[in-house]
């Protein structure tokens, strides 16, 4: 009987398919359930999506890891944690860039089209079906804020552990913006209008990861000390747990309040003719 011992090469076989397919099925399971929640906009949708695949990242790809290594002695064996979450590191800060570039969405809605007989269309093809195939593939922004949030999330909570592990999320990050961008300009369609909203979501999770790093720090430093270093350590994770779930909670009213000074009279208060910029063409009424 195979006796279980992190490290061993059969945790491998169970540690690595679990983030694959929650790469893959999990996207759709979630696209599903929030497919039958009634939101008001579509980046509220996405949003939601955004929040759900963070959350779902955090404890396939940081929770799992540090549970199934949850002995000290195994974070930094050869077939440890440490290892682990560096390759992980690596592959998350490479595979969605590659994709991108190669334009992977591209080359499959082109094979689809080449499968389409022109002499012999299905039902239902008519021609402007058959010319909408031609179009770009639109950008999926919760995919690459998912993508980034998970890269950025696995490095803040695994910095006590491995420190240089921000290094790779950095020059990872970098590789995200200019493969967005390139995708965006070059490989999809115009998206539709979006809201501030995506980002001010983005925003408070990142604000929220203050309180997880807090957590993280005496999880990984906790088991080196002994006495009063770990006392002087557990003092210094609860105040900055507090500390961050204090600024948490005063940035809304931090934000209010920079608003109400802002507000003036309707004379001061944007401009008939300057507010009309601000809705597309078939919205306006001459």
């Amino acid at each position: 009987d195979l006796k279980y011992e992190p490290g061993a090469w059969y945790t491998f076989l169970f540690v690595i398919p679990v983030p694959l397919a929650a790469k893959v099925f999990a996207p759709k399971i979630t696209a599903r359930y929030v497919a039958q929640q009634r939101h008001m906009t579509k980046t509220s949708r996405d949003l939601s999506l955004l929040v759900k695949y963070t959350l779902f990242n955090v404890a396939i790809f940081c929770a799992l890891p540090l549970c199934i290594w949850h002995d000290p002695k195994d974070w930094y064996t050869s077939r440890g944690l440490f290892g682990y979450v560096w390759k992980l590191m690596l592959i998350n800060a490479l595979i969605y860039p590659l994709f991108a570039f190669v334009g992977l969405a591209n080359l499959c809605k082109l094979r689809a089209v080449s499968k389409v007989d022109v002499d012999n269309p299905p039902k239902g093809m008519v021609q402007f079906v058959y010319r909408t195939l031609f179009e770009p593939p639109p950008i999926a922004q919760e995919n690459a804020l998912r993508s980034v949030m998970k890269l950025f999330l696995m490095g803040l909570f695994f910095l006590p552990l491995f420190p240089l592990g921000m290094v790779l999320s950095f020059f990872g990050l970098v590789l995200h913006y200019w493969a967005c961008k390139y995708q965006l300009l070059r490989l999809s369609k115009r998206p539709y209008r979006q809201s501030h909203e995506m980002a001010d979501g983005a925003l408070r999770v990142v604000a929220l990861s203050a309180v997880l790093l807090s957590i993280t720090l005496f999880v990984f430093l906790a088991p080196s000390l002994t006495g009063v270093g770990e006392d002087e350590l557990r003092w210094l994770a609860e105040m900055a747990t507090w500390g961050s779930v204090a600024t948490l909670l005063l940035q809304p009213m931090a934000r209010r309040l920079r608003y109400s000074r802002r507000r003036g009279t309707a004379e001061d208060e944007v401009d008939y003719y300057l507010a009309q910029r601000a809705w597309p063409k078939h919205q306006k009424y001459h």
